[in-house]
């Protein structure tokens, strides 16, 4: 472990190929939650998720900064490539989130509305 952890080029390709994988998930995610989401509220919507990732970036500087320091950066980045896997998993299993991914693009705005109206009291729901 120890000679893998000292090779730059060996740690370097891991997170791009990890970095490649979370990228090409995410842009095919933001177009179906975008257009599941009730054009009155993808804005909103937008800027709560857009917060959401952008809040824990101190904590990534943080371990990462401790994991440098104390040696342990191929450590952090097989913590961080095994949670990637196990959330891949999650999504990979979870029905609902098959359920959004197999709708044809006529079907999918509005989704959310349709998929949990409780949500959406009081919206119209004829909107496109």
């Amino acid at each position: 472990m120890t000679a893998l952890s000292q090779n730059v080029a060996v740690l370097a390709v891991s997170m791009f190929v990890l970095g490649l994988a979370v990228v090409m998930f995410n842009i095919n995610s933001t177009a179906i939650r975008c257009t599941a989401t009730p054009k009155a509220l993808t804005q909103s919507f937008e800027f709560v998720f857009l917060a959401a990732c952008i809040i824990p970036i101190p904590l990534g500087v943080m371990a990462t900064t401790w994991a440098l320091s104390g040696g342990y950066l191929l450590w952090l980045y097989m913590a961080t490539a095994v949670i990637v896997l196990l959330l891949s998993g999650v999504i990979y299993f979870h029905q609902q989130i098959k359920q959004v991914y197999r709708l044809t693009a006529d079907k999918l705005p509005n989704f959310y509305q349709r998929q949990y109206p409780r949500l959406y009291l009081g919206m119209d729901t004829a909107q496109p």
